[in-house]
């Protein structure tokens, strides 16, 4: 759906509708409200969430579920949200994103001499090997690299929650979009990542992982350097590096010390729901 005011494109709002809920957001990582302009104004933001909310109300929808994006993917999120629950949106689920600003550093230098000891030892001792990030541009490449990210994941018992079939249908049909990398150290497979252009100058590591046999090579730390030198050799500006769960209970504790040793700055996400009284 598009909104529109003082005769100009203003932004849209995409989803799905299935049995009377509309869900931006519905099979990719995040929805939410895109804008023409980087900094819209906010009262023109409201103005387009309320508009579309009525829009979808009076086509019979009876709930609006939007898995909004980053904070800090646009200057116009924080509006979003206020927006949102002034419109009586409420919050499903809250977590944490974290991100590299690819402009915050002048060089991969620069990235390197912001980590704190421990990081850059971690990081130093990957690179002692010869190594090097390799796109995986054949199906046998994005296979092993699939099968790399499912072998990390087994260890941790958990699954990937794409299929194999399915991200090889989405790598063949937006390869400039969906990318695996192979991170090889000495000639050997260490880790892998799968990444998603989610917008212009953005993109979203949606896995990545090391072959636990590996480990003492220090792979991930090097492979969040080659996913970073990579990004500002490309004019990436936002490199997503994924969510960490925050609930109770949730074993993620590791995970947040990981992506805050790499430079990674936090970021609120929320999912929001509207419901038809």
């Amino acid at each position: 759906m598009q909104f529109g005011a003082e005769d100009r494109a203003v932004g849209t709002l995409s989803g799905v509708i299935a049995e009377g809920t509309f869900t931006s957001g519905f099979s990719a990582p995040y929805g939410g409200f895109d804008f023409v302009r980087e900094r819209e104004d906010p009262i023109v933001v409201s103005e387009m969430v309320v508009a579309l909310t009525n829009r979808l109300h009076e086509r019979g929808v009876r709930e609006i579920v939007v898995r909004g994006k980053p904070a800090a993917y646009s200057p116009n999120e924080p509006a979003v949200q206020a927006s949102l629950l002034n419109a009586g949106y409420r919050v499903v689920s809250a977590t944490l994103s974290f991100h590299l600003d690819i402009c915050r550093f002048s060089t991969p230098e620069d990235y390197v001499g912001r980590l704190r000891s421990a990081a850059r030892r971690h990081l130093l001792r990957g690179m002692s090997k010869d190594y090097r990030l390799a796109e995986a541009r054949t199906d046998e490449d994005r296979q092993l690299a699939y099968s790399i990210l499912v072998e990390n994941r087994e260890v941790l018992d958990r699954e990937l929650t794409l299929s194999e079939d399915y991200v090889l249908a989405m790598q063949a049909r937006f390869p400039d979009r969906v990318r695996s990398f192979l991170l090889l150290q000495d000639g050997t497979p260490s880790a892998a990542a799968l990444t998603y252009r989610v917008a212009p100058q953005r993109e979203l590591v949606v896995y990545w992982g090391d072959r636990p046999e590996r480990r003492a090579a220090s792979p991930m730390n090097l492979l969040a350097y080659c996913l970073f030198v990579r990004a500002h050799r490309t004019g990436i500006r936002h490199l997503d590096l994924g969510t960490v769960p925050l609930h109770i209970g949730a074993d993620a504790s590791g995970l947040a010390r990981f992506k805050r040793s790499v430079l990674g700055e936090p970021s609120l996400v929320n999912v929001v729901s509207w419901q038809r009284l």
